[in-house]
């Protein structure tokens, strides 16, 4: 709804009800412009990006773009403060990550892990012939 709209509204003699309407759609369209444009992007979309971002086999070692390899990719640490968008990137780290191998020639921390990128993770495959107990020092952190 425009301003000028808007204001004709409130300054009309209508019901409270209605002129309370008219303050939560001005709202909410002042919410909508100011919102992040990657945010309003259909969750369509999005997932297209997603998905040629990961099969680029951008990520280190050539592996896909969202495969954990001892750090989180940028994307998914830039869209932790957007919540729409950050659930979104969290399908596509669940689907390259339903199992990590932690061995001596992997990193070991977890660290820039959230709880809840954690959680993801379904299976863990150690290979304790090297370094185990950096992988049960960084298992610790998380449990």
């Amino acid at each position: 709804m425009s301003s000028s709209m808007a204001q004709d509204f409130n300054e009309s003699a209508i019901s409270p009800r209605l002129d309370g309407l008219v303050s939560v759609a001005q709202s909410n369209n002042t919410n909508n412009q100011s919102a992040f444009p990657w945010e309003r992007l259909p969750y369509e979309l999005r997932g297209q990006i997603f998905k040629e971002l990961n099969s680029e086999r951008s990520g280190n070692n050539g592996s896909p773009y969202f495969k954990w390899q001892g750090s989180m990719p940028a994307l998914i640490v830039a869209l932790r403060t957007s919540q729409l968008s950050y659930s979104h990137v969290l399908e596509w780290f669940e689907k390259t990550n339903s199992f990590i191998v932690m061995d001596s020639s992997s990193s070991h921390d977890l660290g820039d892990l959230t709880t809840r990128e954690v959680g993801l993770i379904k299976e863990v495959f150690v290979d304790i012939r090297y370094g185990f107990l950096f992988v049960v020092k960084a298992l610790k952190h998380h449990l």
